[in-house]
């Protein structure tokens, strides 16, 4: 179950960060592309899920947010854009195992 989530963590962000049709129908550049930040965000968030430092990935895509919210101010991203970040933000920080899930999945690889 926790490998599934670490997964999803990533898509669920990547997908965000995806070029999409805008509500016209014409296609926008990926969010990434337009503020290399979120990019190097999203690495600090896979890092931490993939290592297993959950505290560390929560602190990545809370930084995601705060990047993506100063983007949208600064008129770097669209609303919609930034609205698909952060759902997906919100959804990852829902599914990430708690450090208590973290150790007991430790101690059960341990038995």
């Amino acid at each position: 179950m926790v490998g599934w989530r670490r997964c999803a963590a990533g898509l669920l962000l990547a997908a965000a960060l995806a070029t999409g049709p805008t509500a016209c129908g014409k296609e926008e550049s990926p969010p990434s592309e337009q503020v290399p930040a979120l990019a190097r965000q999203l690495d600090k968030v896979d890092e931490a899920v993939e290592a297993g430092q959950y505290e560390r990935a929560r602190a990545a895509v809370e930084e995601l947010v705060a990047t993506t919210a100063q983007a949208q101010v600064t008129g770097e991203l669209s609303s919609e854009q930034a609205e698909r970040i952060f759902a997906s933000a919100q959804s990852v920080l829902e599914n990430l195992p708690s450090e208590d899930d973290d150790t007991e999945d430790k101690s059960e690889d341990d038995s």
